[in-house]
């Protein structure tokens, strides 16, 4: 009996902190597109979801990059994060430079711009606060792969200017938390990601991490706005070009 009640109230302690820390995303986690490109007129194109911090709520993403050169790439996506009390969309694109080495490696490079809509509701659909936001980012990356490209493993790093914008806030919804973002809505953020994929050279399988460091840590520290880990499964699709 006595591990019975022990057993609830472990259930109840995890659902409580589930819900406290689910309540208040200000944005999300997008994974890192990195295509991994080899020569000219490649296409890639990838779905993926994710679990944000564990305890926010699951992602979708969709992720698409084409080398329109052998030295120049671009790169665009879109996520949305939707839980009980939050709606989150977001999308970005990038242009950038990629190198392979005779090595198996790949350098990419990518500068990109996105935008992006939050709403957290509370208690109901006419308590809300909401926002949009905008971000600048400088990604980096190293891929490492097989002889084939069967097997691929990728290290990168992205630098990002988050800045929300555009504030809402109705019928009495948390006014300290909406008017702390609202005094500080540029976050500089630092995220790194890791990457693997194995599959065939045309579809492959892969699980990624994202983990990530704020410099607006008011903010952090005080309501958790920012997710700071991601994981996420998903599939990629290559188009090779075509040889005459």
């Amino acid at each position: 009996m006595k591990n019975r009640h022990t057993y609830k109230l472990l259930i109840l302690l995890f659902t409580t902190t589930l819900l406290l820390n689910s309540c208040s995303p200000a944005h999300v986690l997008n994974p890192h597109n990195v295509p991994g490109f080899t020569q000219a007129k490649e296409t890639k194109i990838s779905g993926s979801i994710s679990s944000q911090d564990m305890i926010i709520g699951v992602a979708g993403h969709i992720n698409f990059a084409h080398s329109f050169s052998d030295k120049f790439a671009f790169i665009g996506g879109g996520s949305v994060l939707q839980t009980a009390s939050s709606n989150i969309h977001y999308g970005n694109i990038g242009l950038g430079y990629y190198k392979a080495f005779q090595t198996n490696m790949v350098f990419e490079n990518y500068l990109g711009y996105g935008n992006g809509s939050t709403r957290n509701n509370l208690g109901n659909q006419y308590r809300f606060f909401k926002a949009r936001y905008s971000s600048v980012f400088n990604q980096s990356s190293l891929t490492i792969h097989n002889e084939n490209n069967t097997l691929e493993g990728v290290f990168s790093f992205r630098l990002s200017n988050l800045h929300h914008y555009n504030f809402v806030n109705y019928y009495g919804y948390d006014n300290n938390q909406a008017n702390l973002l609202e005094k500080n809505p540029n976050t500089f953020l630092k995220e790194l990601g890791f990457i693997f994929r194995a599959g065939t050279t045309e579809v492959k399988f892969e699980v990624y991490l994202n983990t990530l460091n704020t410099t607006n840590n008011i903010v952090q520290e005080t309501y958790g706005h920012f997710s700071r880990v991601a994981m996420g499964v998903g599939l990629v699709y290559a188009l090779k070009p075509i040889e005459k």
